[in-house]
């Protein structure tokens, strides 16, 4: 009902413009019959004032088309800057994670024998193989899904397969930031 409402009012400009132009030559010959000289005012008078008044409404209609023509555009360009911001971003982190050593699953890795006057022992300590030097390392990147900064560290976004946001408490998945 409401879609395309610059349009809408320039055609009620065209009809409410006919419509006086109309009601004019009716009214300017039926006043003719009694007086000739205003019926003709009436006549020719009316329509023009019918013409001439219907460009304010249709005017106003094309500055309401232009102003939403312009608004698409703003948010087209924003989009485009978001999008761009955020390929940008994936790129980085991209590079940042092909720069480090592939991920080994964890495991448990044996140090070897410690030998001391009070005891021979094997001990074995549990390492985490898949932690990386910059695991703690912040990232910024726009949410997919509201646009605010969020913050993780590269840890979490390399170990975790939905992260939430909590500007609008929704969850979204890495692969849709970071490919």
């Amino acid at each position: 009902m409401y879609n395309n409402i610059g349009g809408k009012i320039k055609i009620l400009a065209f009809i409410i413009c006919g419509i006086g132009i109309l009601a004019s030559i009716i009214s300017g010959i039926i006043v003719t019959e009694y007086d000739e000289g205003t019926g003709l005012i009436i006549l020719f008078g009316g329509s023009v004032i019918s013409w001439a008044s219907s460009f304010v409404l249709y005017g106003f209609g094309k500055l309401i088309e232009d102003t939403e023509f312009i608004a698409d555009q703003y948010r087209d360009a924003s989009e485009r800057k978001r999008e761009k911001e955020v390929a940008k971003q994936r790129k980085e982190f991209n590079e940042t994670v092909m720069r480090q050593k592939p991920a080994v699953n964890t495991g448990t890795v044996n140090t070897g024998t410690v030998n001391t006057a009070a005891q021979n022992a094997t001990t074995q300590n549990t390492v985490n193989v898949n932690a990386r030097p910059d695991d703690n390392e912040y990232f910024d990147f726009p949410c997919p899904l509201c646009g605010e900064t969020l913050s993780y560290t590269k840890g979490e976004i390399r170990l975790n397969e939905t992260l939430p946001c909590p500007e609008c408490n929704r969850r979204f998945y890495v692969r849709d930031i970071f490919g």
